[in-house]
């Protein structure tokens, strides 16, 4: 088998014994599973025609909902979608009943989450689960990628970039199989058929320039080649088949085996994209970064897409904005692209955020991205939420940041909130008055050493 796709049955196993805690019992009222009726009201307002009374008098009273209007409207607005289902009355939801359904929905999630951690997410990580083995077992579409690098990370973190590689490798190659199947021979019949793989004399000629046999391509490629306005491709074309890099001549860093990357570069990208990233690493002293500019062609090329596309996300906006951010805070961003090329296309906003919130702690910029890079990558938001859950603990988050001896490994780690708990019920720590963070972190890598040694 291949070891992607083994690694992928692997994920899956791994994840679905992670969430086999989940105990359904400890979220039943009434007989009725509240996870089941959250999930229903998240996918669609109508399916409160099937919430009985006694949950909804239950959900008020325990998210202490002082308003009685709201119970007004819900219960009204219940009795109205059902004759609306048996027995096709016309509805208005009008924006009092919408904001009473989303007050009383907040306060189910609310409870739900509070009873039991983790059991709302539950039904959507099953769901994703679901659809990556369909895809693996029924020859489908793979494309929840976010899903999978999440799975990844939290399956081993050490291991994430060389496993998350041999994914990419493999699902590359399997969709690419769906998209684009071999040939099928069918009887000769005396028909004249009209070739419809018809491209201007322009593609033709980028043809020629790639030493390309356009048939070797993926069909969504193919079809945009003949979609897209071919003065609009030629235009990047004409700018990257230039010699010099300085010049937006990028072509010759793509090896020219991989003919993909190099047609969805021409499809995505424009000349002025091109040209801003060559010139994000451009200096007067040294002139253009060939290697992080090879490196980010090989290895992201979404920060050259501006174009919006079914297939790819433009990031090209994104990382102009997070290098010039790094640039701003002196952080050594060649070595950075080296070590983690993918940093350079996340969410700027984001980024700016979390950067934003940390500092006022007294977190320099600096070091958190150098300290923080893959998190911040990866799952940007836990450092916000791990921040949140050491205030809980009365920690003084100046202190932390001053200190840093740890690495600022607490606000990486998963599920930080009951390792910390389980330190102090184990007296190992403190409650309210731990500031030891390197015997901390000593702790929990040992542990996982001692569970990975025993698995």
């Amino acid at each position: 088998m291949d070891e992607g796709k083994e690694l992928l049955y692997k994920l899956i196993d791994f994840k679905r014994k992670n969430i086999s805690f989940v105990d359904q019992e400890d979220i039943l009222f009434d007989g009725i599973n509240l996870v089941d009726i959250a999930d229903m009201l998240e996918k669609d307002i109508e399916n409160l025609c099937d919430v009985p009374d006694s949950i909804i008098d239950f959900v008020i009273e325990e998210g202490k909902i002082s308003d009685l209007n709201v119970k007004k409207n819900i219960v009204q607005l219940r009795d109205l979608l059902y004759g609306k289902r048996n027995y096709n009355l016309f509805v208005k939801i009008n924006k009092e009943y919408r904001d009473a359904f989303d007050v009383f929905k907040s306060a189910l999630l609310d409870y739900i989450n509070k009873k039991l951690p983790g059991a709302k997410s539950y039904v959507e990580i099953d769901k994703n689960l679901n659809l990556l083995f369909q895809g693996l077992d029924n020859h489908k579409l793979i494309k929840n990628f976010d899903f999978i690098e999440s799975l990844c990370h939290e399956y081993n973190e050490n291991a994430y970039d060389t496993n998350m590689l041999k994914i990419y490798r493999y699902i590359n190659s399997h969709n690419l199989k769906i998209l684009n199947p071999p040939d099928i021979e069918f009887e000769d019949f005396d028909i004249e058929i009209e070739d419809e793989t018809e491209f201007s004399d322009k593609i033709y000629e980028i043809f020629n320039k790639f030493e390309m046999d356009y048939r070797t391509l993926p069909n969504f490629l193919l079809k945009d080649l003949k979609e897209m306005d071919s003065n609009l491709i030629y235009s990047t074309f004409d700018v990257i088949k230039q010699n010099k890099a300085e010049d937006g001549g990028v072509l010759h860093l793509i090896p020219k085996e991989n003919q993909v990357l190099r047609v969805v570069l021409l499809l995505y990208s424009s000349p002025q994209a091109v040209k801003s990233v060559v010139e994000s690493l451009t200096t007067e002293e040294d002139g253009v970064d060939i290697d992080s500019l090879k490196i980010l062609l090989n290895y992201n090329m979404s920060v050259f897409i501006d174009r919006v596309n079914d297939y790819f996300k433009p990031r090209n906006k994104d990382y102009l904005s997070i290098i010039d951010g790094l640039k701003e805070i002196k952080v050594n961003y060649k070595l950075l692209i080296k070590r983690n090329p993918l940093f350079m296309s996340q969410n700027f906003d984001m980024f700016k955020y979390i950067v934003e919130y940390c500092h006022e702690f007294g977190c320099d910029p600096k070091e958190l991205v150098n300290r923080c890079h893959k998190t911040l990558t990866i799952n940007p938001t836990i450092i916000v939420n791990n921040i949140s859950i050491l205030l809980s603990h009365k920690v003084n988050m100046f202190t932390y940041f001053k200190d840093g001896k740890d690495d600022f490994n607490l606000i990486k780690v998963e599920k930080l909130d009951k390792i910390l708990n389980q330190l102090i019920e184990k007296k190992v720590i403190k409650k309210y008055s731990f500031t030891n963070f390197e015997k901390i972190n000593t702790i929990m890598v040992n542990s996982v050493f001692k569970k990975a040694k025993r698995n």
